[in-house]
Order: C-alpha cells, then structure tokens, then sequence
C-alpha cells in the first residue's frame, strides 16, 4: 500500500526535474536568440558606425576602423600606451578569449556582498562589443549579449585589431 510519505520524494525528484529542465530551455532559447543575431564582425577590418552621444545630449554616428578617416594604425601608437591600457583595464588581455571567468567570479562576488553593481569585470574585447553595438544601459540583457559576443568577435579579429580599435574608440 502506498502511503503520501512514499509520494513525497516522487513528487520532489520530478518537481526538481521539471524546474531544471525548464531552466535548461530557457538557458538553450537565450542563448539562440544571443547568437542568432550577432553581428557581423568582419565589417570591423573596414569600418563600422559607433553611436557618438554629444554634450547637448543628441546622438550621431561616427565612422570607425581601420578604413575610416581619423583612424590611427596601431603601429603609431605608443607600446607604452597600449601596455597601460592593457594593464589598467584587461591584464589578463593576452590569455582571455574575450571573457576573463577569474574577474566576473570576483565581480559577482562582490556584487552580492553590496547588493550593487559594485565591481566591473568587463574585458577590453566585451568594452568594444559594448561601445560599438549595444550601448551603455546597465541589463542583464545586454551584458549577456556583451558575454556572448566578446568570444564571438575574438573568433574574428585579433588581439592586435581588438586592442587598435578600444585605443582608437576609447574616450
């Protein structure tokens, strides 16, 4: 005969099947949609054009990239900028594919401790994926799409084209 206290772990394993298995879908469906729209990359050997916000608060778009006016080989940049730039925002740059997991493990560490967006882990690639296509508003959304997209947009250029357009693009 069976009992309720029998049903009771019956009841669990399929509760805690089905929520993980609706957290997996979810997961599975961001994910596509995150990467079903990314955008051409390539279009960065060229040219690209930013969103530029102006002191009067009115956006323009500028051209940026290797084949836009104003553009400044990375061969006519200092190695003691590019280094300091490397040091003071992305040290772990050189070893990274686009997403460094050390600091967005400490920044969501830190997160949780203040209860605040306290600490950025963002990598010199996820700054221009960030700059270039999806703005400044602070969404989960947007961050997963900046995730996603850093190791996308490494699989294309180089660390050497990355690093030229965050030095050209950077205020």
């Amino acid at each position: 005969m069976k009992t309720a206290m029998n049903e009771t772990p019956r009841n669990f394993k399929l509760a805690l099947f089905l929520i993980l298995a609706a957290a997996a879908l979810t997961v599975a469906l961001v994910s596509a949609s995150i990467l079903s729209h990314v955008p051409d990359f390539k279009k960065m050997r060229y040219f690209v054009e930013v969103p530029v916000k102006h002191a009067n608060g009115e956006w323009s778009y500028r051209k940026m990239g290797p084949k836009a006016k104003g553009w400044v080989p990375i061969s006519q940049i200092s190695n003691y900028v590019i280094m300091a730039v490397i040091a003071s925002e992305d040290s772990s740059f050189f070893s990274h594919k686009g997403v460094d997991f050390n600091e967005l493990k400490e920044a969501i560490k830190k997160d949780f401790r203040e209860k605040r967006w306290a600490r950025r882990a963002s990598t010199l690639t996820q700054q221009v994926v960030k700059n270039v296509y999806l703005g400044r508003e602070k969404t989960l959304w947007r961050k997963l799409k900046e995730f996603f997209w850093a190791r996308e947009l490494e699989k294309v250029l180089s660390k050497t084209e990355i690093i030229n357009f965050y030095l050209n693009m950077v205020e």
